[in-house]
């Protein structure tokens, strides 16, 4: 790439109004923080967070653990010894059952119950655990390795997939939905520059998915982004970043006004803005859509 051509666009002075773009910067800044620290504390102070989340956790060896369990009667009328009937696992979670000589019995479990499923307990940490290795971006076979290593009990594969599913992926797509408006809606009536680019999953012409991301340029926050597989390019890889900008160049119509589209060196790509502000009725000069320019850094000339 050459630099000296980045340096050009970087140069540009782009005016919003009345405010200049560093003074429009700061305003979008601070209002998106504004936003984002509301939707990220919503249901932070509800008490199902608070009992079950919020709370410490810690590793203990079973053998110290049912040491507890074989001493006094559990009642606290009783002094007869108790002893251990049961020790079972459930996932990460230990389940002890106990038994007194004078009748006394009971079952004592290492982790909160979050809900009953089909009349079974769901614990708390074992949906966490699942959770917390997805959203960090962890795998699941390194994860059972490392707990190997350590004697960790830990939930099963199934087990894992199934909280993925049914639990994490959901209330993942719900946050990003709350977060996603919150940008948009600042950014009503603002000009922003949105810079694009796909990744796809492997090189060459074996990829499978794509995902096509738009960036404001100069707030540097996230607009929008969608995953193209590569069935809906007739199974032509090479035309799934374009078709990933086209999505989402259809969501956004209407919505924000885009003065610049910055995306690399294609020319399929400048094609599909041009063609797309013909033939969408809603991008004209008076409508909140307004294409002005594709600025393109590469080691050609920007093109017009």
């Amino acid at each position: 790439m050459d630099v000296s051509q980045t340096e050009t666009f970087s140069k540009i002075e782009v005016q919003h109004g009345p405010e200049t773009r560093e003074e429009c910067t700061e305003r979008l800044k601070k209002k998106l923080k504004q936003r984002f620290d509301d939707v990220n504390n919503s249901g932070k102070h509800e008490k199902l967070y608070t009992d079950h989340v919020k709370q410490g956790k810690a590793i203990v060896d079973i053998s110290l653990l049912l040491e507890l369990f074989e001493n006094k009667c559990k009642i606290e009328s009783c002094s007869s010894k108790c002893e251990v009937c049961r020790c079972k696992t459930n996932g990460c979670v230990v389940t002890i059952e106990w038994r007194c000589s004078m009748g006394h019995f009971g079952s004592w479990s290492s982790s909160k119950v979050l809900c009953q499923k089909k009349k079974q307990n769901v614990f708390t940490n074992n949906v966490m655990i699942a959770a917390g290795l997805f959203i960090t971006g962890g795998h699941y076979e390194k994860f059972s390795l490392f707990c190997k290593f350590l004697g960790l009990k830990i939930i099963s594969r199934s087990t894992f997939m199934r909280v993925q599913k049914r639990c994490v992926i959901p209330v993942i797509e719900q946050f990003w939905t709350k977060m996603k408006e919150t940008v948009w809606n600042v950014f009503e009536g603002e000009s922003t520059i949105l810079c694009g680019d796909g990744r796809n999953d492997s090189p060459t012409y074996s990829a499978k998915y794509c995902v096509y991301v738009l960036m404001e340029q100069f707030v540097d926050v996230i607009v929008d982004l969608v995953v193209v597989d590569k069935r809906e390019t007739g199974g032509v890889s090479t035309n799934m970043e374009v078709f990933g900008l086209k999505k989402l160049l259809e969501r956004i119509v209407g919505k924000i006004l885009v003065s610049e589209i910055v995306t690399d060196a294609s020319s399929a790509v400048i094609a599909l803005v041009k063609k797309m502000k013909g033939m969408i009725p809603q991008m004209s000069e008076q409508n909140l859509f307004s294409v002005s320019a594709v600025a393109i850094c590469s080691n050609k000339p920007p093109c017009d």
